[in-house]
């Protein structure tokens, strides 16, 4: 249990330093920050290499659903704003 109130903590300092940077968060920056993914891997998901997320996540898939609802709780007491993205394969010259 200390492990996963350590990754908590690592967690939503993470995201809350990605919204000073950026402005706006997103689950799969903080994912990647936290080197559950890299930049390859979505590369490979943005270009329909990968079908999903989920199969190439460096870390064991309960811990990363642990991971996405701290980020969602954390928004959500923030007052963050829930935005849809739709994400598209892109062709090989990175259009969509």
């Amino acid at each position: 249990m200390k492990s996963l109130k350590i990754l908590r903590r690592h967690v939503l300092e993470c995201a809350a330093d990605l919204l000073v940077r950026k402005a706006f968060l997103s689950p799969l920056d903080v994912l990647m920050e936290m080197g559950f993914l890299n930049f390859g891997h979505i590369h490979d998901w943005e270009m329909g290499k990968t079908s999903y997320l989920e199969q190439i996540i460096e870390n064991d898939i309960q811990k990363v659903n642990c991971v996405l609802k701290w980020i969602r709780q954390w928004a959500i007491q923030k007052g963050l704003k829930p935005k849809e993205v739709n994400y598209t394969i892109k062709s090989n010259n990175g259009t969509n």
